[in-house]
């Protein structure tokens, strides 16, 4: 898959932060000394650990050079490691505050990565985590139901296996056999967009990049677009002052040790 974008990812940075506020809130520890963001992205994520935590140590890890040279850029004071999530991360040391928002979906073998990710704590550490549940909502459901279509089957004769979006469910049947303090919950954010078009610029910066990757041209891809948001008219009506409500289903869990 091509390398990530920070300009685009970021042109909804209020939106995509917003989760990682929620989830930093609910942590129930009061001074961690260390904190590392899995999966930090251009640093949105970890600013956020870096405001409510600013005595602690926090790192940054990322397996995208775009993301990470963004996320230095803009906050020299923290340290940030080019690796990937699903490597052998033990030589990194323990951490009071294990964190990872919006990362998950792109990792396989959820249940060896998150015993492995749970390990990195310290005694009554925490593994904090948020990921997009939105399988079945059109958001997602309408590229899979444009890429099937006769006009663009040829193009997917394999849909990407990533992201894949998991249930609450999901994770906490994994987490219960690592620990009994844990919470788990979700959360609906309603986004209000101003055009459908906006929802595809939203899509562009995370899940829409894996179909747009297989197709061959930039023409394809502007046709292929302009198909999605053809659909997306269809199935998200506009509201009376015009705007689009854009629900975006999310999952959370905390796992103590």
């Amino acid at each position: 898959m091509s390398d990530w974008q920070p300009k685009q990812y970021l042109k909804f940075k209020n939106e995509r932060t917003q989760p990682t506020i929620d989830l930093a809130g609910r942590i129930d520890i009061a001074d961690p000394k260390r904190i590392i963001d899995i999966g930090c992205g251009p640093g949105n994520s970890t600013e956020i650990l870096r405001r409510r935590w600013p005595g602690a140590e926090i790192i940054g890890l990322d397996n995208s050079a775009n993301m990470l040279e963004k996320a230095a850029a803009d906050h020299p004071d923290i340290k940030w490691i080019l690796m990937d999530a699903s490597s052998d991360l033990s030589s990194l040391g323990e951490f009071d505050v294990v964190f990872s928002n919006a990362v998950l979906q792109w990792i396989p073998n959820h249940e060896e990565l998150i015993p492995k990710l749970y390990r990195l704590l310290s005694q009554g550490g925490v593994l904090a985590v948020q990921a997009p549940y939105i399988k079945e909502l059109p958001v997602y459901s309408d590229i899979i139901r444009t890429a099937g279509s006769s006009k663009w089957s040829v193009y997917f004769r394999q849909i990407p296996e990533f992201p894949k979006h998991c249930s609450l469910k999901h994770y906490y049947d994994i987490v219960c056999d690592l620990t009994e303090n844990l919470a788990v919950w979700q959360t609906d954010y309603i986004h209000v967009m101003n055009s459908h078009a906006d929802i595809v610029e939203w899509y562009k910066g995370t899940g829409l990049r894996p179909f747009l990757d297989m197709l061959p041209g930039e023409s394809e891809k502007r046709e292929f677009t302009l198909d999605y948001v053809n659909s997306l008219s269809e199935s998200y009506p506009a509201e009376k002052n015009g705007k689009i409500l854009l629900p975006f289903r999310r999952v959370f869990f905390l796992a103590y040790r």
